[in-house]
């Protein structure tokens, strides 16, 4: 009778935890995320950024959107118009996240295409409590042919 009921528990235990293990990422909400990237990118909007975009404690915020802050008010003196995304590849997905490569170039808002021209980009998401984050980025070279490759 003990053991029936500790199996009893335990199942129940594993039923309500259940709901709350991670699965990998799908397609679309990774590209919504990407989507809301590249939205409050053109638009400078930093707390969209910082909140929603990425995964970082109290301080972190409070840096990176100085960062950011910083970086738009650059972009503004040199004319930034626009992110202008080419294309993005969800390189590969585990239980709980996703490295993708975005490909993209800075317009003007003249037109044409900002210095350095072409540029990449691979961010590791991560499933966290309030939903997909970006975790981790890094600047890689924008060479199709090594796409997705470490």
């Amino acid at each position: 009778m003990a053991n029936s009921r500790r199996v009893v528990v335990l199942s129940s235990i594993s039923l309500l935890v259940a709901p709350f293990a991670y699965a990998a990422p799908e397609e679309p909400e990774v590209r919504a995320l990407i989507k809301l990237y590249v939205d409050a990118f053109n638009t400078g909007d930093t707390r969209r950024l910082v909140d929603d975009v990425y995964s970082l404690g109290d301080l972190d915020k409070q840096d990176k959107a100085l960062v950011w802050d910083q970086r738009f008010d650059a972009l503004r003196r040199e004319d930034f118009g626009r992110l202008d995304l080419y294309g993005v590849r969800i390189c590969s997905q585990t239980e709980d996240s996703a490295v993708v490569e975005m490909r993209y170039s800075l317009q003007y808002t003249f037109g044409g295409v900002m210095p350095p021209g072409d540029q990449a980009l691979r961010l590791r998401i991560q499933q966290t409590p309030p939903g997909l984050r970006v975790v981790d980025e890094m600047i890689i070279p924008f060479d199709e042919q090594r796409a997705c490759q470490e």
